[in-house]
Formats: C-alpha cells, structure tokens, sequence
C-alpha cells in the first residue's frame, strides 16, 4: 500500500502483542466457520477452548429468473485486488476466449478501460444491478487466494442459483459441502484448474447450468 503506510504502521506492530493479550481474557472468541477457528486455535492455542463457531446468517436474497443468454456471461466481483485472485482470472480467461469467443466476464471494482474485448469492467455497481446480472450469468468466479472467513459472495450466489467456481479456501468447502458446487473448486492461484472448471461448466447446455443452480 506504498511507502508511507509502512513506514506508519511498522512501528505499530507492537499493538498485536497487545491484541493478542486482550483476546486471551475473552469468555468467547466467537468464529464464523470451523476454518477460522482452526486458524486461530493453531495460532493462539492458549484459546483453544474458548473458540465457539456461529456462523453468521444467510443473506435475505430476492427471487428470480435465471434466463442465460447465448452468450456465455461469468461475473467477477472481487475487484483488481492481487489477494481476491484478480491475475488468475485474468490468464485464465484470457485462454478460454481463444476456444470461447462469446465468453463475456462482467467485472466490479475494477478501471473500465479493460484492454479486451471480453470483458466488461465496472468500478462499482448498485447491490440490485448485480442481482440482476445473476439472472444472466452461467457462473460466478472466486479465485481468491486467502483464507476468507465466510464469503457472502459465495452464499449470495448459490442462492441465487449461480453456480460458483470458487477456490477451495477458508470457509469456502463449509459452504458448498454437498452440493454440485463442490465439482467446480479449484486450487488457490491456479489458473490451469480454473480454467478446466470453467470448460467444464460453459460446455454443457444451458438448461442443465440452470439446472444444476437450482439444485
């Protein structure tokens, strides 16, 4: 985040220790998924025993009705960030265009002036456009490379019927165990296996990508 924000914030890392301490004299620590707690019980096992997990509650999502164009639409929305996997996104799309040239990756947070012509950036969106382009989109993509705690990207999409080709991390297999979500993960930063799972899903007949997001 630049030079100066770490010359700022490296004296302050002293605060942690603090941190640490006052986390220690909790009744509770309360964890939104088993994989925060895991996390946290290896890296302070002194509160092993007062780690509870509750997981926070579904987001209220309104109905609607998936109808997938013939164009191939996947939506990205984790913005140009580096640890929200937006460079796996990118080489992987990037391949999948020369096999599937009307795939279409609709992007939030990022510059609009996205240098190919199969994507379509946005800097930011209202909460109910971005329902509205799941009633069009095949997939949501979440290449994300760090331990999310409970993404409500992920909750929010399978709601709304979206099928997620998420990386398999932090609380991520919670949330699709048992589900056909389940056969789209993929490793962390890997954008050969990202690439397989969008094939995967953007060669099968619509009604059966429906289908398979109802379910």
């Amino acid at each position: 985040h630049g030079l100066a924000r770490a010359l700022i914030t490296t004296p302050l890392t002293q605060i942690n220790k603090l941190a640490r301490k006052w986390v220690s004299q909790a009744d509770a620590v309360i964890c939104v998924s088993n994989r925060q707690r895991e996390i946290l019980e290896k890296a302070m096992p002194e509160i092993k025993d007062k780690l509870v997990v509750i997981y926070n509650p579904p987001p209220k999502i309104p109905l609607i009705s998936k109808e997938l164009p013939e164009e191939k639409i996947l939506l990205y929305l984790g913005g140009s960030s580096f640890i929200k996997g937006f460079h796996t996104v990118i080489k992987a799309v990037n391949e999948a265009s020369k096999k599937y040239r009307d795939l279409r990756v609709i992007m939030t947070g990022v510059k609009k002036n996205i240098p190919r012509q199969n994507y379509i950036g946005y800097e930011e969106l209202p909460y109910e456009e971005v329902i509205k382009l799941h009633a069009r989109a095949y997939a949501l993509l979440f290449p994300s490379i760090w331990e999310e705690p409970l993404p409500y990207v992920i909750m929010e999409s399978m709601l709304l019927g979206t099928i997620p080709v998420a990386s398999r991390v932090g609380s991520v297999p919670e949330i699709v165990e048992g589900t056909p979500a389940e056969e789209y993960m993929f490793t962390p930063g890997d954008a050969r296996e990202l690439l397989d799972r969008v094939e995967k899903l953007v060669s099968q007949p619509r009604e059966a990508i429906v289908d398979t997001g109802m379910k």
